[in-house]
């Protein structure tokens, strides 16, 4: 991995590294890679004090200033600026500084900044921590009971409750940039299976193919789906208009072979099991704009369900259920998946609520028997039907321990808002895919390791439960 470091360079490489620990006070070795380095550029072995003799004459940075004496000696943009800070303070340019007097902006950002990570306790830098009156008033119209949510939110509350925030209170999204278009990312991917597996079951339905378990009904569901994906795949491409044909249609038919798989998995659930299709993409609490069409089940209502949890615990839900499944008078809600199955989901294991992180099977299980009160509802399924989640199925019981999980995870959710407390607390490798990791900065989860416990033992104690 060195070597390879040293060879993607064009035109230096500058080694560095901490000669001091600043938690303990005490000065550092550098690596036995440092001198392998200093052997290829000069042709021999130094010893370790020869090195740091070096560095100490090659640098003035020190801890609490760590930036070379000289801007043009700088790795990156904060040493950059620091060194022009020194020079301007130790020649007594004040000018050079008066710009900083006229940013109240950049000035309260610089001060929140410091009190993240100079205080052990928990203060609104570190998010929406706690607000007092009004602000704390304002957060009421967005408990579980009084607004609706999506199983997709509540779940990004474990990840990180700022994350929850941002998204939920102050509605921060990422600004849409066009972009050509060469392959399909993973959300159009997503909505693009969605939208032809919706419309291969409903062309199976009008076509009075049913039940899926029967041999001939299967061998002519092929012929459907493939026609339901073409016109699919035509609406896709008009609005896409991909940049480059050849790449499209491989990703196309590679989509269409994961469907045929998907089809297949639904005839032998039919077959063996005798789970047949009855209702898609089955939508509760979803707005439709004017002039739009969306692909929904003819059963869809436009209120959010509302899910009395026990316990005073209550919340409206919205959302759509991809498959809801029947057999013998029992319903099961089915999630369908695109991307591949998340570490947290284990293997073999089936976790209920995944630390709250995996809340669709229990919440659409519950919104589906609030639906369909004459039927019994026995769970929920996660379904990643494609190549890259190996077809792989994850089951969730609604049995008590169930409704007893996800009583627990939406009153903790409810209780945060209430009380005010949805810190940057990112679980870990979290902020790797978030959208809001310019709002915090880079070095959020090293950050929060001294602010554990205390308030954060019940999220921390709600992450754990599976």
């Amino acid at each position: 991995r060195l070597r390879l470091a040293v060879g993607a360079a064009r035109r230096r490489v500058v080694a560095s590294w901490s000669t001091l620990e600043a938690a303990e006070g005490r000065a550092r070795v550098p690596s036995f890679y440092a001198l392998e380095l200093v052997r290829a550029a000069e042709g021999h072995l130094p010893r370790f004090g020869e090195l740091a003799a070096a560095a100490t004459a090659a640098t003035t940075a020190r801890v609490g200033w760590p930036a070379p004496e000289d801007p043009e000696a700088a790795i990156d943009v904060a040493e950059h600026d620091l060194a022009l800070l020194r020079r301007a303070l130790a020649d007594g340019r004040k000018s050079a500084l008066a710009h900083l007097h006229d940013a109240p902006f950049l000035q309260r950002s610089l001060r929140q900044r410091a009190r993240r990570w100079r205080t052990s306790k928990w203060t609104p830098a570190d998010g929406l921590v706690e607000p007092e009156g009004e602000a704390r008033a304002l957060l009421a119209p967005h408990r579980t009971a009084a607004r609706s949510y999506s199983a997709t939110g509540l779940q990004r509350f474990a990840s990180c409750p700022y994350q929850f925030a941002l998204y939920h209170v102050l509605k921060l999204q990422p600004r849409e940039t066009a972009e050509a278009i060469e392959t399909l990312d993973a959300l159009q991917r997503g909505s693009l299976v969605h939208d032809a597996q919706f419309e291969t079951l409903r062309a199976l339905r009008e076509a009075g193919l049913q039940p899926l378990a029967h041999p001939q009904v299967f061998a002519a569901a092929g012929a459907v789906l493939d026609e339901a994906f073409d016109r699919v795949a035509a609406e896709y491409a008009e609005l896409l208009a991909p940049a480059i044909p050849r790449v499209w249609e491989d990703t196309l038919e590679a989509l269409r072979g994961d469907l045929h798989r998907w089809l297949g998995a639904l005839h032998r659930s039919a077959l063996e099991e005798g789970w047949e299709p009855e209702a898609f993409e089955l939508a509760f609490g979803l707005k439709t704009l004017p002039g739009e069409t969306p692909r929904r089940d003819a059963a869809s209502q436009d209120a959010p369900v509302a899910l009395d949890l026990g316990e005073g615990v209550s919340m409206r839900l919205r959302g759509a259920i991809d498959l809801v499944e029947a057999r013998d008078g029992a319903l099961r809600a089915t999630d369908h998946k695109t991307g591949r199955v998340p570490a947290y989901l284990g293997k073999r294991s089936e976790p209920r609520i995944a630390g709250g992180r995996a809340l669709q099977p229990l919440l659409y299980a519950r919104a589906l028997e609030a639906m369909r009160a004459d039927a019994e509802v026995v769970g929920g399924r996660l379904h990643y039907c494609t190549a890259r989640g190996g077809f792989e199925e994850r089951h969730v019981a609604l049995d008590d321990a169930g409704r007893e999980e996800l009583r627990v995870v939406v009153g903790e959710v409810d209780a945060a808002v209430e009380r005010g407390f949805l810190p940057a607390a990112p679980l870990a490798g979290a902020c790797r895919w978030c959208d809001y990791a310019e709002v915090c900065g880079p070095h959020e989860e090293r950050r929060m390791k001294s602010k554990r416990g205390g308030p954060l033992a019940r999220l921390d104690a709600l992450r754990k439960r599976r």
